[in-house]
């Protein structure tokens, strides 16, 4: 990704403030993010619950590449409370949604979700591509 001087100027002071203040960082760009996330979270054999309503790149990519790496992902409907609870295992690391289901544009019970992951002790990634950051 090529970051000019003009969108190094306004984004890395944010991304500092978010870090320092929050303890939350700020990435950008699709696949190789979302696949760095769970190089860096997960180990060869770990696996992932995500959505059955992702981007189709995002399913291709968890389904795909990251199956080849050696990390299994269990597609679930997210609406589905019992059924993201029954995909979760001792091997699970991730749940993993997007904030607006991509094409359906459906929302989840994002406190519901948040809940079961605290619940488990799993980490809970929403990818927020499609609104507006205010989200």
């Amino acid at each position: 990704m090529k970051i000019t001087k003009l969108e190094t100027f306004h984004i890395r002071p944010r991304w500092l403030f978010l870090k320092i203040t929050t303890d939350e960082g700020m990435c950008g760009w699709g696949e190789p993010v979302i696949e760095g996330l769970i190089m860096t979270v997960c180990e060869t054999g770990d696996e992932i619950v995500a959505a059955n309503n992702l981007y189709g790149g995002t399913i291709g990519s968890l389904s795909g590449t990251m199956a080849g790496m050696g990390f299994k992902t269990h597609f679930i409907n997210p609406t589905d409370l019992e059924a993201l609870k029954a995909a979760i295992n001792d091997k699970t690391k991730i749940i993993f949604v997007e904030s607006v289901g991509n094409p359906n544009g459906d929302m989840l019970d994002f406190e519901a979700i948040s809940a079961i992951a605290k619940e488990y002790q799993i980490l809970f990634v929403v990818d927020n591509t499609t609104p507006t950051p205010y989200l």
